[in-house]
């Protein structure tokens, strides 16, 4: 089994802080990707990042990652670039993908950053499961909607898609994905999220 983790750092949380939001995001990811046989039967999922920690306590901790999807936002972008970079200098060959808010819509951050492998656009619940499928298999990621990367030197962007109903995607609160955070910092009085920005005509984020 390959090790995956999924960062989400927190606005200002850090270790003993006394209140904490739960990785949202990183959770709806997650569950819709563990819908999956494929990643199921080949992927380990180990841990989700989402206090704003050292960078050396956290690379500390991981355990052969090979995968680290990076949930990027303006409040923890740079805090990602660095932890991704330090990710690659210790496990050259784990993939670091990035997505989310603060994720161009262009090549740029494969151009600027030689550390970030792949770039995930728009809504992730498809994109990643699909993503992590093509990883765990080994596969070509040409067939993978929405997304950037490097082949032979070149950048390619793949096709866009977007997801159907949302309402058949597993909640990660329901399906049990916080309970280990939650039982394992009991100083935390966590803050539970409700997004509500997907399908607004005016493409905005809340």
């Amino acid at each position: 089994m390959k090790n995956v983790y999924f960062v989400q750092v927190d606005v200002s949380a850090t270790i003993g802080a006394p209140s904490a939001y739960l990785p949202y995001t990183a959770g709806v990811l997650a569950a819709a990707a563990w819908e999956s046989g494929v990643v199921k039967e080949n992927l380990q999922f180990k841990e989700f990042i989402f206090l704003r920690e050292a960078i050396a306590d956290v690379t500390a901790r991981m355990d052969k990652p090979f995968i680290v999807a990076f949930s990027n936002y303006c409040w923890n972008t740079e805090y990602n670039k660095r932890l991704a970079k330090a990710v690659k200098e210790k496990w050259q060959n784990c993939i670091t993908v990035f997505g989310g808010h603060n994720v161009p819509d262009d090549f740029s951050f494969l151009e600027n950053f030689p550390y970030i492998d792949v770039l995930c656009h728009g809504e992730g619940e498809e994109t990643v499961k699909r993503l992590l499928e093509a990883l765990a298999l080994n596969e070509p990621l040409d067939g993978v909607n929405n997304i950037s990367f490097r082949k032979n030197g070149e950048y390619v962007r793949t096709d866009s898609s977007c997801p159907g109903e949302i309402e058949p995607y597993p909640s990660p609160y329901l399906e049990g994905w916080f309970d280990k955070i939650v039982d394992d910092h009991p100083e935390i009085a966590f803050n539970a999220i409700l997004e509500t920005s997907r399908g607004c005509p005016h493409k905005c984020a809340y």
